[in-house]
């Protein structure tokens, strides 16, 4: 229906599908013909990341730029994908997409037409002691992921988002 939702089902029932599809849809179907429209795909870790970078690769790289930021990956204003006049999906963790909007904020909101966030339960900040020390240190991911969010919707509200999540329990107002 052409809106944003979230989506919690168990590992191995589909989410990745559903990703895919929602990719297809936004970029292929929906494209407006300007700019070559991008896909953000944030994921919590570099591990994630790889895994979902290769298999994006594999299923959808054929019909678009499919590229990932994130660890020790680096990136330059010459990037191809930052040009690129095919469908881009940019996988990243938060810290590198945070730091891309920083630098290259009105770019890449202007393609921009597709945000998803895996393991979107994260968002959360656990009653952990663990989770209360990042936050008093300023290193909770929890809190730059929302903060994140929050500021990209603040300057695209229009993006279509998509939550996927295994086990939102308790973050599924949040999420």
């Amino acid at each position: 229906q052409n809106s944003s939702f979230a989506l919690c089902t168990p590992t191995g029932s589909g989410k990745t599908l559903v990703a895919n599809l929602a990719i297809v849809k936004e970029l292929l179907l929906r494209g407006d013909g300007h700019l070559a429209p991008l896909a953000l795909y944030i994921v919590p870790s570099r591990a994630l990341a790889g895994e979902v970078e290769s298999k994006l690769t594999g299923e959808l790289g054929r019909e678009f730029v499919v590229t990932g930021l994130y660890g020790g990956a680096d990136w330059g204003i010459t990037d191809a994908w930052l040009t690129a006049d095919t469908p881009t999906v940019l996988i990243a963790t938060v810290e590198k997409a945070d730091a891309l909007m920083r630098y290259l904020g009105p770019m890449l909101l202007a393609r921009l037409k597709l945000l998803l966030v895996d393991e979107a339960h994260q968002v959360v900040i656990e009653n952990t002691v663990y989770a209360q020390e990042a936050l008093a240190g300023h290193t909770s991911r929890a809190a730059r992921l929302e903060a994140f969010i929050s500021r990209l919707l603040a300057r695209k509200p229009d993006v279509v988002r998509i939550a996927l999540t295994a086990v939102a329990g308790g973050a599924a107002g949040p999420v």
